[in-house]
């Protein structure tokens, strides 16, 4: 399909509605993991960024403060309260678990696999919104 995708390729992607899909042929089939809206609001927002370590640990977050977590490889999601109701817009985990989640004046760390959250503070990122984040080395 795309040259630069390797034939095989897992590929996720996100986006309105809360839609998470997944292809595991480099594209050219894609199967919905999750779609609709939460169960306890009513609500579908939006999801921006998704990552999915090597162990099968992934994140999505977006609209609201969302931020859904699956252990298995994206078979299944589940909701986590990272504290916040802003837009989340970019997220990265890293083979040891380490989580970080960038968004409109807020960004978060979790060094457990999202089990918990610690807020980032900082006057840049109190004002300003960052849409993408990454993880190298020993820290953010």
């Amino acid at each position: 399909m795309w040259e630069w995708i390797e034939a095989g390729a897992t590929i996720y992607v996100c986006g309105e509605l809360s839609l998470i899909m997944r292809s595991r042929d480099g594209g050219e089939v894609w199967e919905v993991l999750q779609a609709g809206a939460n169960a306890s609001t009513g609500v579908s927002p939006t999801l921006s960024a998704i990552r999915m370590s090597e162990s099968g640990l992934g994140f999505a977050v977006g609209q609201e403060g969302t931020v859904l977590r699956t252990r298995d490889g994206g078979d299944s999601w589940h909701p986590l309260d990272v504290g916040t109701h802003v837009n989340l817009l970019g997220v990265d985990v890293d083979a040891d678990g380490r989580v970080l989640i960038s968004g409109m004046r807020a960004m978060f760390l979790s060094d457990n696999g999202g089990d918990d959250w610690q807020p980032v503070r900082s006057d840049d990122v109190d004002r300003g919104w960052y849409s993408e984040v990454a993880l190298t080395g020993n820290g953010p």
